[in-house]
């Protein structure tokens, strides 16, 4: 897959660092140090996604292997302190699942990805880093065994390579039991289990004109909750 977008009239951001105490409107003063930032139509954005990927049947574990590749490139046209620039982002993922395909009652999958991204100013004038890695690996069953009982499980692992942000990484754990019933089993009840580790996290890295931004987003706690789950097939 490739793919592209390109837009003429683009709203980027237009951002201007104060060096001394001086006022830009009637109402709007700007202290030494403050940044002021407004949007602005500019030309020049465009960004590039392309993708591939490769599966096959692997017999001895009764199970499909997929292997991907994909690459996003993105360049966004900023103005800072007067002066024209362009923020680039590049971002590569490689990534690997095994999925199952045993039986219906029994379904696994495992995969891994890393986020290779790049990100850098024709200025240069952002501070931190821009360059990082996110590594994603997961795992998932599902079973449903004896008298129509499940098993369902989630395992993910999230860590970053390249931030100093005091991010550290984590596991996310969720667990469920439950029992179907009725005709075709098409009833469930279960209990699940959010997060039994407690490590969850919720955290984004973005750039602008002339910085980089580290999100950290409140998440919920560890819960268990108790769901009804009717299929109309």
């Amino acid at each position: 897959m490739i793919g592209g977008t390109a837009k003429l009239v683009y709203v980027a951001d237009s951002t201007f660092i104060a060096k001394e105490d001086i006022q830009i409107s009637d109402n709007v003063t700007l202290n030494k140090g403050s940044q002021f930032t407004k949007p602005v139509n500019m030309d020049g954005y465009y960004s590039l996604q392309s993708m591939l990927t490769y599966g096959f049947p692997f017999d001895l574990i009764r199970s499909n292997i997929n292997f991907s590749v994909s690459a996003n490139y993105s360049n966004v046209p900023t103005i800072f302190n007067g002066e024209k620039s362009k923020t680039n982002e590049l971002n590569i993922i490689p990534k690997v699942i095994i999925g199952s395909n045993i039986s219906q009652n029994l379904d696994f999958t495992a995969s891994y990805s890393a986020g290779i991204n790049k990100i850098f100013s024709s200025l240069n004038t952002a501070s931190g880093t821009g360059d990082y890695i996110t590594h994603n690996a997961a795992a998932k069953l599902g079973w449903t065994f004896f008298w129509g009982l499940t098993l369902r499980s989630t395992f993910n692992y999230i860590g970053y390579t390249g931030l100093d942000t005091g991010n550290e990484d984590y596991f996310l754990w969720n667990v469920s039991l439950g029992k179907k019933f009725l005709k075709n089993n098409a009833a469930e009840i279960k209990v699940e289990a959010f997060d039994i580790l407690k490590q969850n996290q919720a955290f984004t890295h973005s750039t602008g004109s002339n910085y980089y931004d580290y999100i950290n987003s409140n998440v919920l706690k560890p819960y268990a909750m108790v769901s009804f789950v009717y299929t109309i097939r």
